[in-house]
């Protein structure tokens, strides 16, 4: 749900489901310095990006634990170049790099930049 400077609703974005615009179990949310929205979808292990009118834009990941891959992103934070993903299930953060193009938004490569953590058994990453 949107809400004004004064608390008072506006709009939400957002329908449940698996398709490109919908969220199946939304957990994190952070803003780039665009207005781009970045949610978690824990459920569907990917990285939903919406305009912010909450068109769909673009997703990251995909179900896994390999170079790319997200099991049960959770927390996420967006600080203009990188993109940091909490995964509870792979017990990690992932990093993605953010490549300015003139009229869009491209991730380098598969996106990954690297992976910070280590498996743990009984601690879970979490944003």
């Amino acid at each position: 749900q949107v809400f004004d400077a004064l608390g008072d609703y506006l709009f939400q974005f957002g329908n449940t489901g698996t398709g490109l615009g919908e969220l199946d179990g939304p957990a994190g949310v952070a803003l780039s310095d665009t207005g781009d929205v970045y949610v978690t979808d824990y459920d569907g292990d990917r990285v939903k990006v919406l305009d912010s009118l909450g068109n769909y834009l673009f997703q990251l990941g995909s179900s896994g634990n390999g170079v790319g891959e997200l099991d049960w992103p959770w927390g996420i934070a967006v600080n203009g170049r990188h993109i940091y993903v909490s995964e509870f299930r792979n017990d990690r953060v992932s990093i993605w790099r953010v490549v300015p193009e003139p009229s869009s938004l491209l991730l380098a490569g598969v996106g990954l930049l690297t992976i910070i953590g280590r498996r743990t058994r009984h601690h879970h990453a979490r944003g």
